[in-house]
């Protein structure tokens, strides 16, 4: 397992962003959960990236401890977003090959349980953005199941910036990505003239 958060170079000298210094429990050891606290023009966020274990006992123990205090740092102002190895809906979230399944094939219903218990209040917002749509993250060769299985999530105070949130194909991965664009609270920091230059105009005079 593996997770990585990635900032673009030019965001990070715009001097618009500011990334904090980390701190032991950004990480979980066990490589699948990395979190960082940025500034963003008006947001004091947590990022966190997670990818979900695909075991169904340590899926629900892994939401129910390294999930929740991620979440409970600070559940006012965080994004949580990866590969979650479960969908909150089956009838929403899954499509297989064959006749449509019934009922929870998967117990996707005690993750989503789960979830809830270890991060209440988490908005999933590519659901926010596209209440009644499908779309899916997840595609296997093999059995021609879909799923949406990658998903961001917010606390309650970001989600009315969420100015979209999509899925968008990667041909180098068997799973798509899932962009969310922001919108920030203040605007650019302004871009001044700059200091005053020195008059140096006396050094060219005879006197």
């Amino acid at each position: 397992a593996g997770v990585i958060l990635l900032f673009r170079r030019a965001l990070c000298q715009s001097g618009d962003f500011e990334l904090q210094a980390e701190a032991a429990s950004d990480f979980d050891w066990g490589g699948r959960l990395v979190s960082a606290s940025v500034k963003w023009r008006g947001h004091s966020l947590q990022v966190v990236s997670v990818y979900c274990p695909n075991a169904a006992a340590a899926r629900k123990d892994f939401i129910g401890s390294t999930v929740a205090a991620a979440w409970q740092r600070r559940p006012q102002c965080t994004i949580m977003m990866g590969d979650w190895n479960f969908v909150p809906s089956p009838q929403q979230d899954r499509r297989w090959r064959a006749a449509a399944q019934t009922g929870d094939p998967h117990g996707d219903a005690a993750y989503a349980a789960a979830l809830h218990s270890a991060a209440p209040g988490a908005v999933d917002l590519w659901r926010f953005k596209h209440p009644g749509a499908k779309a899916f993250t997840f595609f296997s060769a093999a059995n021609g199941h879909a799923a949406r299985h990658d998903r961001a999530y917010g606390s309650v105070a970001l989600a009315p910036y969420v100015m979209s949130c999509k899925c968008v194909p990667a041909a180098f991965s068997d799973h798509d990505m899932v962009i969310t664009e922001v919108a920030p609270v203040l605007p650019a920091a302004a871009r001044g003239p700059g200091l005053p230059r020195a008059r140096l105009d006396f050094m060219a005079s005879d006197q």
